[in-house]
């Protein structure tokens, strides 16, 4: 067992770690579930067509890669 002082020092830690991190695990965790969500409801609309799983490969290969622009489709600018 640890001493209580320990507790105290070891959340203090926590504490900076987390300054120190930012945002960024908060919005990585945040881009994740809206991405989930995105999949859903993209496959809801579309599952006589395409595997859920496939979906959910695609939004999390193009969340990965930055959304990249798609490309341009003929006939519209």
């Amino acid at each position: 067992m640890s001493a209580p002082g320990n507790l105290a020092c070891s959340s203090t830690e926590d504490e900076k770690r987390r300054r120190a991190l930012g945002l960024y695990p908060r919005l990585l965790a945040a881009a994740g579930a809206t991405a989930s969500r995105v999949a859903v409801e993209h496959w809801c609309v579309r599952q006589d067509e395409i595997a859920f799983a496939d979906v959910f490969r695609e939004v999390f290969q193009q969340l990965a890669a930055g959304l990249p622009e798609p490309p341009s489709q003929p006939g519209r600018s």
